[in-house]
């Protein structure tokens, strides 16, 4: 086997660790938006990807359809116009749920980046209570798929090749 010397290594390695750890957070936001944009969406076509792999939210009971029916002919009701159906499980009844849905806490030490619902409701609990009811429902939509698995490794792998070419290729 050949062996190979490579000069400064350790020094390179030093220089690529202080790159990871400088970037930028607006980068880590973007990353953080993108991922809440990604459970709303798929919380709204009425899809959880808790498990990692596409499966339909729990279906509405029947009594719970008749309300919201009602509730839709309202014209002063309190519906989502955008986004609410009668019918369909997607977490839409206000909107005020997966509105609140946002990036709360960036670790870029740990490289870990949370969303959550935040924030007071007009018809109840806060929306954090709320999430925790929904998920002992079996209505957790806190999940990635893979397409969004793959835009956010290709976000990272830009942001690391940028602050790359910044940090070494130009000393």
């Amino acid at each position: 086997m050949a062996k190979v010397n490579i000069k400064n290594l350790g020094e390179t390695l030093d220089r690529i660790r202080k790159a990871i750890s400088e970037i930028d957070d607006e980068t880590f936001k973007e990353i953080g938006k993108y991922a809440a944009d990604r459970v709303v969406m798929k919380a709204r076509t009425g899809k959880t990807m808790i498990t990692g792999q596409e499966e339909p939210l729990k279906p509405l009971s029947a009594n719970y359809i008749k309300s919201r029916q009602a509730l839709a002919k309202n014209p002063k009701g309190k519906a989502d116009p955008d986004f609410f159906s009668p019918r369909r499980s997607n977490l839409t009844l206000t909107g005020q749920y997966l509105k609140s849905i946002v990036v709360t806490k960036i670790d870029k030490m740990k490289r870990l980046i949370t969303i959550e619902p935040t924030g007071d409701r007009t018809d109840g609990p806060d929306n954090k209570t709320l999430a925790g009811y929904l998920a002992k429902q079996g209505r957790n939509i806190f999940g990635i798929d893979k397409t969004g698995r793959q835009v956010i490794k290709q976000k990272v792998l830009r942001a690391l090749r940028n602050q790359l070419r910044s940090k070494i290729l130009r000393k």
